[in-house]
């Protein structure tokens, strides 16, 4: 062997000797994870998600490919996406596919709860506390990280103003999940399913009348450029949305990393809670600079919108059980969180606020 080829020989045998030293940290630090995400990179929740994708980079080391606006899959491919690793981790919505992952779709249950940050709270205590939920994600190769929410569900729509119960009879309206049931069998809402993403595009062509909505995402999907009304319902919210991450992705993480995405994920409830309150509070001035009348129903009608939920939430119920959860006791135990997290922020405020 020449000196040429003994030099070549101790390098390689340097390098190796070095990743070996290193061990599990240098394979983490040149692992690159693919986020993938339905969504635009604009508006409050993408904000938090890319605190997300920063704060793993900082605290692991890895860096993180980003891709939005459904470049990898939409909203309802998530799951599959995911679970599958055509991206390591992203968002999924429970109310896209509510059979699959049944025990996380409790968070869209319409229970009257419209605060962002106690939903959250409740929906992250009971999906890190409950090991059966853990599994059926799992089952799903897929691993939670943390909770968003879409906030208190509510209806913009164009051209048509809705101020009564009775004035949904007949009207077209994109809907989802257990609210959209309700607003069919017993309102007389003609229903369309389609994407949130595609709302501004139904409402322009005129699809359909009215879009359930939420208020801070009018300004990031602009349709404070297609409502002329909102009507605030007071119903409750979808809870379901969350970060999640590819099982196989998760199980190659060191300890140190898989705790510092953990630790990350939970600061996420805190951190989207923050950002919506203040993008919730631009969402409704920028409605009103458009001129869109802002309505409210009455105390009364909402306690008709959560009766009439009753026989959704108890068929969730029955639809947990099938899927070998105990159904009443998670609902039980989610209704006590929720309780226990609006009376802290009740007696402390929020956290930023604190």
């Amino acid at each position: 062997m020449n000196d040429k080829g003994r030099k070549v020989v101790k390098k390689i045998i340097a390098t190796a000797a070095t990743v070996l030293a290193l061990g599990p940290m240098a394979a983490a630090a040149q692992q690159t994870l693919i986020f993938g995400e339905a969504a635009p990179n604009r508006g409050a929740r993408s904000e938090t998600l890319t605190w997300v994708i920063n704060e793993i980079t900082d605290k692991t080391g890895m860096p993180v490919q980003e891709q939005w606006a459904g470049a990898l899959f939409n909203a309802a491919g998530a799951l599959d996406g995911i679970g599958s690793r055509v991206a390591d981790f992203g968002t999924v919505i429970a109310a896209y596919n509510p059979t699959e992952l049944t025990g996380y779709n409790i968070a869209d249950l319409p229970l009257g709860y419209t605060d962002p940050w106690v939903l959250m709270q409740a929906t992250d205590d009971l999906m890190r506390s409950t090991p059966e939920i853990q599994q059926q994600m799992a089952d799903l190769g897929l691993v939670y990280v943390g909770g968003s929410t879409t906030t208190a569900l509510d209806l913009g729509c164009k051209d048509k103003t809705i101020t009564t119960l009775a004035d949904f009879d007949g009207v077209s309206v994109r809907v989802a999940g257990t609210y959209g049931r309700a607003l069919s069998d017993v309102y007389g809402v003609i229903p369309v399913r389609d994407s949130i993403y595609n709302a501004y595009q139904g409402l322009d062509t005129g699809l359909y009348d009215c879009s359930m909505g939420y208020a801070y995402v009018t300004n990031a999907l602009r349709w404070y450029e297609q409502f002329t009304s909102y009507t605030k319902l007071g119903w409750g919210q979808f809870g379901g949305v969350g970060l999640v991450m590819n099982l196989d992705t998760w199980e190659s993480l060191s300890p140190e990393d898989q705790a510092a995405i953990t630790e990350i994920g939970k600061q996420m409830t805190n951190h989207f809670g923050e950002a919506i309150q203040a993008e919730t509070q631009a969402a409704f001035a920028q409605m009103e600079e458009n001129g869109i009348e802002i309505l409210e129903i009455t105390d009364a009608e909402r306690e008709q919108l959560l009766a009439s939920s009753e026989p959704y939430i108890a068929e969730w119920v029955e639809r947990a059980n099938k899927s070998g959860l105990d159904g009443e006791a998670l609902l039980v135990t989610f209704r006590g969180l929720l309780d226990k997290y609006e009376q802290e922020r009740i007696e402390q405020g929020y956290p930023w606020e604190r």
